[in-house]
């Protein structure tokens, strides 16, 4: 917040790398919001040139991510591949998997599930406690998607396990916990388990 409320300060006083921070903070906040539209919107009227290496590269991923989402995996492709190597290793674990997210929806699917298992350990490795949980929670989805149950049911186990911060991944969760279900032909648990996580989180947005 005190970051956030200076970020602004500084805006309002003409600073250019500020306005196009704020502006990437403004599109964090709709997709918080589930609002993909939005989001784009707010990115792509970021001026060009205006952000840093490293706030350019945030703001890049969360566009192809968000444009993955929307049905648009070619457009987010596009976007990646302009995207340099992170100095930060948890940005660059984050873009590779926003990689793997288009490559699924553009139908490399055996591909996306090779890859998983090497990606999920970096991810472990760099000591993240939340990037871990969406990473095992997203593999979990993926490989009961597919019907690899003894996958699934260990990566979401796995999931279930680790302790630090769960901000923002409930939904997810609920949703890996559903598809496991399915997978396992209980159909009508994963149904009211998902009526519930619903009745829980109120409006889930987009």
């Amino acid at each position: 917040g005190e970051a956030g409320r200076r970020v602004h300060l500084v805006r309002e006083h003409g600073h250019a790398l500020a306005r196009g921070m704020a502006a990437v903070g403004r599109a964090v906040i709709a997709d918080l919001e589930g609002d993909d539209d939005v989001v784009v919107g707010t990115l792509d009227a970021i001026e060009p040139g205006i952000l840093d290496h490293a706030w350019q590269g945030m703001a890049d991923w969360l566009r192809a991510s968000t444009l993955s989402g929307m049905g648009e995996p070619e457009a987010a492709m596009d976007v990646l591949a302009t995207i340099p190597p992170a100095a930060d290793s948890a940005l660059q674990l984050t873009i590779e998997a926003s990689h793997l997210v288009a490559r699924w929806w553009l139908g490399h699917v055996d591909e996306v599930v090779a890859a998983l298992p090497f990606l999920v350990e970096r991810i472990r490795a760099s000591g993240i406690a939340r990037n871990l949980i969406v990473g095992l929670t997203q593999s979990a989805y993926t490989y009961a998607t597919v019907g690899l149950l003894d996958e699934a049911h260990r990566y979401l186990a796995a999931a279930q396990r680790v302790e630090g911060d769960r901000t923002g991944v409930a939904v997810r969760l609920s949703l890996a916990e559903a598809a496991v279900l399915l997978a396992d032909d209980d159909e009508h648990t994963a149904t009211t388990m998902l009526e519930k996580a619903l009745a829980a989180q109120g409006s889930v947005g987009g």
